[in-house]
């Protein structure tokens, strides 16, 4: 078969939180609202300098998303705890493929109580929560250490990494990669970011910090293939390939 692809400008998503707001985290730079879940409005604000979430509870969480309407995402952001773990880890990172708080991707960066880091690429499914891939970092965390996180979702293939961004360059390679079959498939679905204290934490109001969440290529392509003139379909999520691939000079 002879396949036509065509590629609309990219669509980029970003927030520097460059704004002051109290119970709730605004507009973004690119437009979008952010909607909360979790908590109380006061547990969401901006500072002009990032946008914080506060866990006043053990065992709870904070999630602020933005609309996407790409199924294939692939989002970075800055992120630090104010305080050190104790009694059990806190947990930072990014969401994908939100449909709500009990159905979406996560790679969220578990800040233990003895200052290790660790990866972790999870799915939650009609609210089971399954940890996909778990990494040992290593770097070390002490309170207010800013981590860079990256989490691509293309396809069933879920990749992340993360790095201290005063110490390290982000990497070339993924810490964790897995390919999922989770039904989270389906495009026009959220983005963010989300804060997580362990069952037995013992910390009092953590407050986590987020800078520069952005999606770094949000592309799509529009796929026409046929043979002899006639146009078959596609299936979504189809692997798709060139016959005769194009090379360009780089």
């Amino acid at each position: 078969w002879a396949g036509r692809l065509s590629l609309p400008s990219a669509s980029r998503d970003k927030d520097t939180f460059t704004r002051t707001t109290v119970a709730g985290c605004g507009t973004a730079d690119t437009g979008q609202a952010w909607t909360n879940n979790g908590g109380v409005a006061a547990d969401y604000a901006t500072t002009g300098t990032g946008g914080t979430l506060t866990l006043t509870a053990a065992n709870s969480g904070r999630i602020s998303t933005v609309p996407s309407i790409y199924k294939d995402q692939d989002l970075r952001v800055n992120v630090s705890v104010s305080q050190a773990a104790t009694g059990a880890s806190l947990y930072a990172g990014l969401i994908g493929r939100y449909v709500d708080a009990n159905n979406l991707y996560n790679a969220r960066l578990a800040f233990t109580t003895t200052g290790t880091t660790i990866l972790y690429i999870q799915s939650r499914v009609a609210s089971v929560q399954t940890d996909l891939v778990t990494v040992n970092l290593p770097w070390t965390y002490v309170a207010g250490t800013v981590f860079g996180i990256r989490f691509n979702i293309q396809g069933r293939i879920l990749s992340a990494r993360a790095w201290p961004i005063a110490t390290a360059t982000e990497p070339r390679i993924w810490h964790a990669q897995i390919e999922d079959f989770s039904p989270l498939t389906g495009a026009g679905v959220g983005i963010g970011v989300k804060s997580v204290s362990g069952g037995a934490n013992t910390n009092v109001n953590p407050v986590y910090t987020y800078d520069n969440f952005e999606t770094v290529d949000s592309q799509a392509f529009n796929v026409m293939r046929s043979q002899n003139g006639i146009i078959k379909s596609h299936l979504v999520g189809e692997d798709a390939r060139l016959d005769v691939p194009a090379y360009v000079e780089m």
